[in-house]
């Protein structure tokens, strides 16, 4: 298994079917309408997934932001972000997919033994969200949420297991991206041939 997938770490990332030179094109114009608490700057650089974090993203939302987008060496003409938010900046992931109008998958899932662990996969089509699923433990139960109508990737059996935070685990999420032809067990999901695209905060 690639070893940020490994299964006490926080896995969290955005993949869309954009070139990646178009998607930071996006990202500036994006960002130019978000109020943040500093401003980001557009660095290239090598690929390198650990300045992000280590094993999991500072909790809270008062550190400085900053993510990094690449093209993965197995899938050449998409874009994965990956950023230092433990909500994985889902209204980044929200507005990018509303600007490039093409498909998108956003993916949460954080370490079991976490406090309040969550499994999250979102899916846009065309700009559109169509799908979420959602398994979280909220205070001291866990809930299961659902909108949209489920794909063919999905295998809705397990949305009816007993325990609700086995409806889905990172094991069905991986299952899902599978059928959907994105393999993010394998190192070349997780790396680059060219210069990632960071954006950093000034300070």
């Amino acid at each position: 298994m690639e070893p940020w997938v490994r299964s006490d770490r926080h896995l969290t990332f955005t993949l869309a079917s954009v070139a990646l030179d178009k998607m930071a094109t996006y990202a500036t114009e994006v960002l130019s309408g978000f109020v943040l608490p500093a401003s980001l700057y557009r660095r290239d650089a090598v690929l390198s997934l650990e300045s992000m974090y280590h094993m999991s993203p500072p909790i809270g939302g008062r550190h400085s932001h900053r993510f990094v987008m690449f093209s993965p060496l197995n899938l050449p003409n998409s874009t994965v972000v990956v950023t230092n938010r433990v909500d994985g900046f889902s209204s980044l992931s929200f507005e990018l997919a509303a600007k490039h109008q093409m498909n998108q998958f956003q993916v949460i899932s954080t370490p079991e033994l976490d406090e309040y662990p969550q499994n999250l996969i979102r899916l846009w089509e065309r700009g559109v969200e169509i799908r979420r699923v959602l398994a979280m433990k909220d205070s001291d139960r866990w809930v299961f949420l659902q909108s949209g109508t489920p794909t063919f990737a999905e295998d809705v059996a397990v949305y009816s297991r007993r325990k609700i935070k086995d409806r889905l685990n990172r094991f069905e999420i991986i299952e899902i991206m599978r059928r959907y032809g994105v393999d993010i067990l394998s190192d070349g999901f997780w790396s680059s041939d060219r210069s990632a695209i960071y954006f950093l905060n000034y300070t």
